[in-house]
């Protein structure tokens, strides 16, 4: 799976768990971080 791949999936799995939490406000941030 791309990086990109992987993102779109974890951004789409969040805004649909965040969408039926009330409190989560519907915030999604995700950060990509290499190994350096």
């Amino acid at each position: 799976m791309s990086t990109n791949d992987a993102i779109d999936l974890a951004r789409r799995a969040i805004v649909h768990a965040a969408h039926r939490d009330a409190a989560s406000a519907n915030i999604v941030r995700i950060y990509h971080m290499k190994e350096t």
